[in-house]
Formats: C-alpha cells, structure tokens, sequence
C-alpha cells in the first residue's frame, strides 16, 4: 500500500481555481436559464392573450355541448395564463459572493482559505438557483400542457360547429 503523496500548495491553489471557473460557468449557464424561461414564460402569455381573443371574439352561437366545449377551453386557458403567471412569479437569486461581506471576511486570508470559502458559496448558489429554475420549469411545463389542452377543446368545439352547421344545412 502507497502512502499519499500531499499535493502542493500551488497545485492545490490552481485546482481551486479551476473548481472556481467551473462553478461559476455552471452559476452563469442557470441564471441564463432562468432568463430564457422567463421570456419563454412571458411570449407564451401573449400569444395565450391572442389566442383568447381571437377564439372568443365575435362568437354568436354559443349553446348546448358547444357551450360546455368553449367553457371547457376557456377554463384550460385561464388554469396556463395562471401556470404561466406562476412561472413569472420573480423569484429572489443567489448571486455569490456578495463582495461587500465576502471582502470584508475573507480579505486577508491566504489563497487557498479564500478559495474554498468562494466555491463553498458558488457551489450553495448554483443550488438554489438550480432549485428556482426547476420551479419554473415545472410551472411553464403545466402550461404548455393546459395551453394544448385549451386549444384541442376550442378546435373541437369549431369541429362540431362545422358539423352541425352541414348537418343543418
């Protein structure tokens, strides 16, 4: 059996240095997520908007099961504006290190300390960062399920006003 052999202090210092980078490249990659399902979040509620006016603008005949298909649509519609809306919810981010506090402690500690002290707190951030993107993703994920599931109804709903407009006619 070998002993360990202790790492350097330099080699020490570069790896800490890279687990920095790491992290902080990982920090960068969620909040941009976080960004892109916001805008994500925030263009499917417009075109939620477009779709609900364009749908229920003008409509005249609105009775029997054509009335429970429309109501069911609108209730699809409302439920993804509501999902999409909790998805928008801003939600507070961790940003490390705050540098006011994270100077004012760890200034004057030696290289190595100082490092692991800031990936400690990169590694805490990336969490809960991770934690509110998953949160949004799962509320834009409902909505994309009721948004489809409002518009399969409406489309059933004009289905059957096609078809008794024939049958009629």
């Amino acid at each position: 059996m070998t002993a360990l052999t202790p790492i350097p202090l330099q080699d020490q210092e570069n790896n800490l240095k890279q687990l920095v980078e790491l992290g902080t490249l990982k920090y960068e990659y969620i909040f941009g997520g976080i960004e892109s399902l916001e805008t994500k979040a925030g263009t499917l509620l417009g075109f939620l908007g477009i779709i609900v006016t364009v749908a229920f603008t003008g409509s005249k005949s609105i009775f029997g099961s054509l009335f429970i298909l429309n109501l069911i649509s609108s209730v699809f519609f409302l439920v993804s504006g509501g999902f999409l809306l909790m998805a928008l919810i801003v939600k507070p981010y961790r940003i490390d290190p705050e540098i006011l506090g994270f100077a004012k402690q760890y200034l004057n500690s030696n290289t190595l300390d100082f490092n692991k002290q800031l990936i400690a707190n990169i590694s805490d951030s990336v969490k809960k960062n991770l934690d509110t993107l998953d949160q949004k993703s799962n509320w834009f994920n409902r909505a994309l399920i009721s948004l489809t599931l409002g518009v399969g109804s409406l489309l059933l709903s004009n289905f059957v006003a096609i078809i008794h407009i024939f049958c009629k006619g």
